[in-house]
């Protein structure tokens, strides 16, 4: 009863905690069982507790033990049997070869239990190497992505500044994009607007080109109506007695001068109104001009403006002094043959003062006539010019609206860019945080290895 006792309490140990007192477990096993034998009169059955006994000291793996349980239950059996056979078998008849066989059995058991347990050694010693190996191989393996890791995290961190350092490029490369969109539909609102200055420029020459035919015709027609009475006064003159018929016919056509004078000196003011309105528009143009891309063109057409509008203008005024003397001539000329019927001789004086006067008048009308004809061949040169100018603005506008849509084409790019860099930025951002779990996961493991 008592080694039934002892028995529980050693596998409760052995239970509750298998690897401590080795030795103290060991030795109660062994005296356990050489106790129960002794209390079962020798029986075979309470022989059994040897194999259990060796088979629970065998949990142990250690040989040592082993030896000394066998050798202790060797020695209780063959030193029982010569010496104490009573206390040992319980029986002072108990057979020899029963000792024997017991004493074989609990060999055999021992020198299995014994290769099993070197064979365990063995094979834990493999497992234990080939753990170390691949505790090695894991660690290497953790080294190296734990190495990745950091390397991912380095490369998303340069990722990271490189995105922010490109938000910010993005941001400065948006805004002068902006104002560069400003600044172009700027120049094309300037643009359109010299174009339609140039447009209005341009009709005010044209109306000053046909200003200068008009007036380069009735030029004309005054010289060939002063030419004419020249001829007319000479022929007056030469016939004398013919003169009371003739004076009529040469105050009215001397009136037709004076009216024809009258209309050039009208034409004159709209030359010289004409020539004012360019030189306030040639000021307006070359205001324009300095806001614009192309300023140093349209200061260039401003200034010849400018001087086409003094010379103009000076020009009318010249007309206008030559339209005033003939007139003045005409009148004095009207005068004189007025008084010419008062006396032959003062006629005589009068056409031969008035044929001077004519003459004097038809060579002012000639280079009138040439100067109105230099201001309309400027006026025609400064009309290609302008056209000239015209197209250049057109084609000027026309290259700003093409790097406009190429900015706008420019802005849609760098927005889906920058579309792009933002996922590509989350994906990175993704993928740090599957490295620093996995990180985590793999230090977990290394220390469940440990």
């Amino acid at each position: 009863m008592y080694a039934i006792v002892i028995a529980l309490f050693v596998a409760a140990l052995l239970v509750r905690e298998p690897t401590r007192n080795a030795w103290l477990q060991t030795l109660t096993l062994t005296f356990t069982s050489i106790s129960m034998i002794a209390s079962g009169n020798g029986m075979v059955e309470y022989h059994f507790s040897v194999f259990v006994m060796l088979a629970i000291v065998a949990f142990y793996d250690q040989t040592r033990f082993l030896l000394v349980s066998v050798s202790l239950f060797a020695f209780q059996h063959i030193a029982g049997f010569f010496l104490f056979p009573l206390a040992v078998y319980g029986n002072s008849n108990y057979s020899f070869i029963m000792v024997l066989m017991h004493l074989f059995f609990v060999v055999l058991l021992t020198t299995a239990l014994y290769f099993q347990i070197q064979s365990s050694k063995k094979m834990n010693r493999i497992i234990e190497e080939e753990r170390a190996a691949k505790q090695l191989i894991l660690q290497q393996l953790l080294e190296d992505i734990n190495q990745s890791s950091n390397q991912v995290t380095q490369l998303s961190d340069q990722v990271f500044s490189q995105a922010q350092t490109g938000e910010q490029a993005h941001e400065h490369i948006h805004k002068r994009q902006g104002e560069l969109v400003q600044q172009v539909e700027q120049h094309v609102h300037a643009a359109e607007n010299d174009q339609s200055d140039l447009m209005r420029l341009q009709t005010e020459i044209d109306d000053v080109v046909a200003a200068f035919v008009g007036l380069r015709s009735r030029t004309s027609h005054s010289r060939e109506t002063t030419e004419k009475t020249i001829q007319d006064i000479s022929n007056a003159t030469k016939r004398m007695e013919g003169i009371d018929s003739q004076p009529e016919e040469i105050v009215n056509r001397i009136e037709q001068l004076q009216t024809i004078s009258q209309q050039i000196a009208k034409d004159v003011e709209d030359v010289e109104k004409t020539a004012r309105q360019s030189h306030i528009l040639s000021i307006n143009t070359g205001i324009e001009a300095a806001h614009t891309h192309a300023g140093k063109h349209f200061a260039v057409i401003a200034e010849e403006i400018r001087k086409l509008a003094v010379t103009s203008q000076h020009t009318g005024s010249i007309i206008a002094k030559s339209a005033q003397s003939i007139e003045h001539v005409a009148t004095r000329t009207s005068t004189l043959l007025k008084e010419q019927e008062q006396t032959l001789q003062v006629k005589t004086d009068a056409l031969v003062n008035t044929e001077t006067h004519l003459t004097t008048m038809f060579e002012e009308t000639k280079r009138l006539e040439e100067r109105i004809t230099d201001g309309e061949q400027s006026m025609k040169g400064m009309q290609v010019k302008y056209d000239d100018v015209t197209k250049m603005l057109s084609n000027h506008v026309h290259t700003y609206e093409e790097l406009l849509k190429r900015i706008e084409a420019m802005i849609t790019a760098a927005t889906a860019q920058h579309q792009q860099n933002l996922e590509s930025t989350q994906s990175i951002q993704q993928l740090v945080n599957t490295v620093q779990s996995l990180r985590t996961n793999i230090q977990t493991l290394n220390n469940g290895i440990d």
